[in-house]
C-alpha cells in the first residue's frame, strides 16, 4: 500500500510542477492578442473611448521627430539617411487614433528632399501610459522612409510593469517589458525566441537604449530610442540601426483636411538609394579566382563575390571565349556553375552586360543540341531580368523567335522573354508601343500552332489583353500545357472569373487548377462564386482538387 501512496504523491507533485510551469508560461506570453486597424473602423457616430492615463480625456498629442537610419556591412557604412517631420495624433472613435505626418524632409546623402504629407491610423490601449497596439500605413509602399513611423509608435508606447508586449506591426518582432521607478521608466528588449523564464529575471541585462521624459500625461514629452537589428546580406555580416528622437509640441494640424481611406498613401513612391553589396566583397583578381567563385556559389551563396566574378569576366573575357566555355570547350565548367555564371551577368548591374550577353547568344551555334539550347534559354532569362533592357535586346530575341534554324524550345523561350521585356520597357518609362504591336502580331500567329502555350505565357508577361478572346479557346485544348497557360493568363482578369469557375468543374489536371486558383483574387469573388467553388470542392471525387479549392478560399 505504501508504494501506491508514494506513486500518487509523486504524480501530485508532478502535476503541481506542471501547473506552475504552465502558469509561468502563460504569464510570460504577450498580454493581449495582436490588434489591427483599418480605415473601415472609422465611425464619426461613435465617441472616443476615454483613457485611464488621460483622466478620461481623448488622446491628442503632437511631436517634432528626427530619425537617423544607419546600415553597416563588414564594419563599413553602406547606407545612411536622416529623416525629419512633424506628426499629430488624435483619438477618434473608440480606441482608434487618426494621425498625420507633415513637413517631411529626407536626406540620403545627396541633398534634402521634401515628401508629401502622410495620414495613418493606429489603436491605443491604456497601460501605465498609452500603448499603440496597431498601425496602418494606408497603402504606403513597403520600403518608403515613413514606414519608420511604426518604430516611433512603439517608442512612444509605455506599458505596464510585469506584462509582456509584442507589437504586431513591428518589423523587428521582439518582446518588450517595462519597469517603473520613482525616478525613471525603463524598457527591456528580448528576442521572440527568448527562454520565457528569463523575461523577468534578466531585465537589467536586456535593458534597451530607450529614454523618455514624462510630464504626467499618457505619452512621453520627449523620447530618445536606438534599436539595432542584425543583418546578413549576400554573405556579409552587419546591422541596421534606427535612432529616433521626438519632442512634444502643441497640436498644429486640422486632421479633417486629410483622407483616411485604405489607399490614401498608395500613390506615394520612393526610390531608395541602391547599395551594391559587391562594393564590400573582396575583389576577384585572377581567372582562377573567378572560376572558383562560379564553381562554389551553389554552396556558399555569396552573391556579392558572384557579382565581383561577373565584373572580372566582363573585363577580361570575350563573348566568344565564354560561348566556347559554356559549350564545354577549354575550362571544365559544371552545368550548375554555368547556370550561376549567366545569372551573375544578369545581376551585375554593369551597363555593358546586356551587349555582352547578346554577343554570347550570337556566338552560340544554331541547332547544336540541348546543351547549347539550354545556355541560350538561360541567357534570354538573364537578359529579361536585368531590370534595365534596351530595344536592341528585344530585337535580338525577336530574330531568334522567327529563325527557323533555331530549335522549337529556343523559339518558344524567346517569345516568353520578349513578353517580359515589353513589360520591363514600360516600367523603365520607355516607349514600347512598337514592340507591343510587333509582339501582339507575332503571338496572334503563334497561338494557332505548336508554340501556343509559350505565346500565351508571353502575352501574360507583357500584360496584353487584346489576345484574350483567342486565348479563351485554348481552355478546351487537349494539351494540359495549353490549358495551364490559358488559365494562368485569363485568371488575372476578373471578367473571366465566371468562365474559369465553370471550367474548374470539369478540369482533370490539378496543375491547371492550381494555375487558375493561384492568380484569382479571392476578394473579387461574389458570394455566389464562392459558393460555387465550395460546391465544386464538395462534389469532387479528387481529394487534391478539393484541398486546392479549400486552401484558396481560406485566403478570404
Amino acid at each position: 500500500m505504501r508504494w501506491l501512496i508514494r506513486i500518487l504523491l509523486s504524480l501530485a507533485a508532478l502535476l503541481i510542477l506542471a501547473g506552475a510551469g504552465f502558469y509561468l508560461y502563460v504569464q510570460s506570453l504577450p498580454t493581449k492578442p495582436p490588434a489591427f486597424v483599418s480605415a473601415a473602423d472609422l465611425d464619426e457616430r461613435q465617441l472616443a473611448k476615454p483613457l485611464q492615463c488621460a483622466v478620461g480625456q481623448p488622446l491628442q498629442a503632437a511631436y517634432r521627430v528626427r530619425v537617423e537610419v544607419l546600415s553597416r556591412l563588414n564594419g563599413q557604412p553602406v547606407y545612411g539617411s536622416s529623416l525629419s517631420f512633424r506628426t499629430q495624433l488624435q483619438q477618434a472613435n473608440g480606441d482608434l487614433v487618426r494621425a498625420v505626418a507633415t513637413d517631411i524632409r529626407i536626406d540620403e546623402g545627396e541633398g534634402v528632399q521634401a515628401l508629401p504629407d502622410m495620414p495613418y491610423l493606429s489603436r491605443v490601449d491604456s497601460g501605465y501610459g498609452a500603448v499603440f497596439v496597431a498601425f496602418n500605413d494606408l497603402g504606403l509602399m513597403a520600403q518608403h522612409p515613413l514606414a519608420v513611423i511604426s518604430q516611433l509608435l512603439k517608442g512612444l508606447s509605455v506599458g505596464n510593469e510585469g506584462e509582456t508586449y509584442r507589437y504586431a506591426y513591428d518589423s523587428l518582432q521582439r518582446l518588450y517589458r517595462y519597469r517603473h521607478t520613482p525616478s525613471a521608466t525603463e524598457r527591456a528588449v528580448f528576442s521572440a525566441g527568448t527562454d520565457l523564464a528569463l523575461l523577468s529575471r534578466e531585465f537589467a541585462a536586456n535593458r534597451s537604449d530607450w529614454q523618455i521624459v514624462s510630464d504626467g500625461g499618457c505619452l512621453p514629452h520627449r523620447l530618445a530610442s536606438t534599436e539595432r537589428q542584425a543583418l546578413q546580406v549576400a554573405g556579409q555580416q552587419g546591422y541596421i540601426e534606427f535612432r529616433i528622437q521626438a519632442e512634444g509640441i502643441p497640436p498644429y494640424a486640422d486632421l479633417n483636411r486629410f483622407s483616411f481611406t485604405a489607399s490614401a498613401n498608395a500613390t506615394q513612391r520612393w526610390q531608395m538609394r541602391q547599395v551594391s553589396t559587391a562594393d564590400f566583397a573582396s575583389p576577384v583578381t585572377s581567372a582562377a579566382d573567378m572560376w572558383a567563385v562560379f564553381a562554389g556559389f551553389a554552396k556558399e551563396r555569396n552573391s556579392a563575390r558572384l557579382i565581383r566574378a561577373a565584373e572580372y569576366l566582363l573585363d577580361n573575357l570575350s563573348p566568344y571565349e565564354l560561348a566556347d566555355t559554356l559549350l564545354g570547350k577549354g575550362i571544365a565548367l559544371s552545368d550548375e556553375a554555368g547556370r550561376d555564371l549567366i545569372f551573375a551577368l544578369g545581376i551585375s548591374g554593369r551597363a555593358e552586360a546586356e551587349a555582352f550577353m547578346l554577343d554570347v547568344l550570337q556566338a552560340l551555334p544554331q541547332g547544336a543540341g540541348d546543351a547549347a539550347d539550354m545556355q541560350k534559354v538561360r541567357l534570354m532569362v538573364a537578359l529579361s531580368a536585368t531590370g534595365q533592357v534596351t530595344p536592341r535586346a528585344y530585337s535580338a530575341l525577336d530574330s531568334m523567335a522567327r529563325n527557323a534554324q533555331e530549335s522549337t524550345n529556343v523559339q518558344a523561350n524567346a517569345l516568353i522573354s520578349m513578353g517580359s521585356m515589353v513589360r520591363q520597357l514600360e516600367r523603365q518609362g520607355s516607349d514600347s508601343s512598337n514592340q507591343r504591336q510587333q509582339l501582339t502580331a507575332l503571338l496572334r500567329e503563334r497561338l494557332n500552332g505548336p508554340q501556343a502555350a509559350s505565346a500565351m505565357m508571353a502575352a501574360n508577361n507583357a500584360g496584353l489583353t487584346d489576345l484574350e478572346p483567342a486565348i479563351i479557346a485554348h481552355l478546351a485544348s487537349s494539351s494540359s500545357r495549353e490549358r495551364y497557360a490559358a488559365g494562368m493568363t485569363l485568371s488575372r482578369n476578373p471578367q473571366h472569373y465566371p468562365l474559369l469557375l465553370d471550367h474548374l468543374q470539369g478540369e482533370p489536371s490539378n496543375l491547371v487548377n492550381q494555375a487558375i486558383l493561384a492568380n484569382l483574387d479571392v476578394t473579387q469573388l461574389s458570394q455566389a462564386q464562392r459558393s460555387q467553388l465550395e460546391q465544386i470542392a464538395s462534389n469532387s471525387s479528387d481529394d487534391d482538387k478539393a484541398k486546392l479549392i479549400q486552401r484558396f478560399l481560406s485566403r478570404l
